[in-house]
């Protein structure tokens, strides 16, 4: 079940099912996002402030790597999904 677009210059490049990050990449690189997501009927998200998890990277170094290590596997799913959509 798909519960959101990922759009970038009006293309969907992926549609995400429940349970993925959204706005990894511009937390890890510190740039703005280069991408638009936007829900497929009703979703329930979580949402932490760019601000906070910055904070969390530089209090708890060992939190900070068990979030990354979420992330990642997430993030390289995800670029998979990309690939095999031709995007």
């Amino acid at each position: 079940m798909r519960v959101c677009h990922v759009t970038r210059e009006a293309a969907t490049i992926a549609e995400l099912g429940a349970g993925y990050f959204v706005g990894e990449m511009s937390l890890l690189t510190g740039r703005p996002a280069n991408a638009d997501v936007a829900p497929i009927g009703r979703v329930e998200a979580r949402r932490w402030s760019t601000a906070a998890l910055v904070d969390t990277r530089q209090r708890d170094p060992r939190l900070w790597t068990k979030i990354q290590s979420v992330i990642g596997p997430d993030l390289v799913e995800k670029i998979h999904l990309a690939e095999r959509r031709g995007a």
